[in-house]
């Protein structure tokens, strides 16, 4: 947004302030890093470091501006002082609103991608709640009676930018049936879901029944396979009645799909009591919404495979990989 804006478009102040404060930063940054005595001045002034972005973590400009939002908020005249010391200009009240404002607008979406990067704990079904959530707070701070002065472009921008790059994946059944399984969410997220304009709570419902009689039906049938075909024949025509009361597998699912809905529980662990709706919750939620997970592991492989070490075998590099990724769990 910022490369394709110019100095008369309405993202222009924006612009100007931003990229003025981020020089400042940046030379700061440069002044810590190359400096022992700065870096310590700085601890000294402020009780930490500053931190610095990193190019591979999506947060990084949000997390330092949101540091710096914080010391200036709480030590305004420390940060004069570290700025003096190093012979930069001020920072200045324009800039200090910039950042306020930009952090209050980026959290929501720096939130939405440390909750949809856990390893822990994290499935598919958390993709479109997470997103439909994310426009909600988004449309909650465009329509705050105080209007931003240099970042409400940015907001709008950030918001149209979204619903743009998601707006396919509102017709995903796969990932509707994902969400609608997972017992933190079940069908109520669809209330306030503003995307998803062609489904509601009655046809999700609809939709989550086809799902899991589909499931009893091919368990049925992989059962059935497995006995002897010629005498459950035999048996099922001479026995052809049930006992009274008793109700078929597809009424059973229905009645569990009514009971998985009505509880109260939002945790994993309770889909333990409904078997088939955990069948299908495995089928639709056991990839992730965020390469993170594996971008880890392969940050792991290279601490393992240094100059060194360069000549170990695949299974030895492999176990050496396991060993270091779970030692936590030990």
């Amino acid at each position: 947004m910022l490369s394709d804006s110019s100095k008369s478009s309405l993202l222009g102040p924006f612009k100007k302030q931003f990229r003025s404060l981020m020089g400042k930063c940046s030379k700061l940054w440069s002044k810590q890093n190359q400096s022992a005595q700065i870096a310590e001045y700085i601890r000294a002034q402020c009780g930490v470091y500053l931190k610095v972005p990193n190019k591979t973590r999506w947060n990084s400009t949000f997390d330092v501006l949101k540091q710096l939002h914080e010391l200036l908020s709480t030590v305004p005249l420390k940060m004069h002082a570290i700025t003096d010391r190093c012979s930069l200009s001020r920072i200045t009240a324009a800039e200090i609103e910039v950042v306020q404002e930009y952090t209050e607008i980026m959290e929501p979406l720096a939130q939405s991608l440390d909750i949809l990067q856990r390893e822990n704990g994290m499935f598919m079904g958390y993709l479109l709640p997470t997103l439909c959530n994310l426009d909600r707070k988004l449309e909650g701070l465009e329509n705050k009676p105080e209007r931003y002065t240099y970042c409400f472009q940015l907001l709008r921008g950030v918001r149209e930018a979204l619903r743009k790059l998601f707006a396919a994946i509102w017709e995903d059944k796969r990932l509707l049936l994902a969400a609608c399984l997972h017992p933190r969410f079940k069908l109520d997220w669809l209330e306030s879901c503003q995307a998803a304009t062609h489904t509601n709570k009655y046809t999700m419902e609809a939709l989550l029944k086809a799902e899991i009689k589909m499931g009893v039906l091919n368990e049925d049938n992989d059962q059935s396979s497995d006995k002897d075909q010629e005498g459950d024949d035999l048996e099922d025509d001479f026995f052809n009645f049930l006992p009274q009361g008793k109700k078929s597998a597809v009424d059973t699912a229905e009645e569990e799909l009514v009971r998985y809905l009505r509880s109260p529980s939002r945790e994993v662990s309770s889909l333990h009591g409904f078997p088939r709706v955990l069948r299908c919750f495995l089928q639709h939620n056991t990839d992730m919404p965020s390469s993170a997970a594996v971008e880890r592991l392969f940050s792991t492989g290279g601490n393992v495979m240094t100059v060194k070490r360069h000549s170990l075998s695949d299974m030895l590099f492999e176990h050496l990989v396991l060993l270091r990724h779970n030692r936590n769990i030990l």
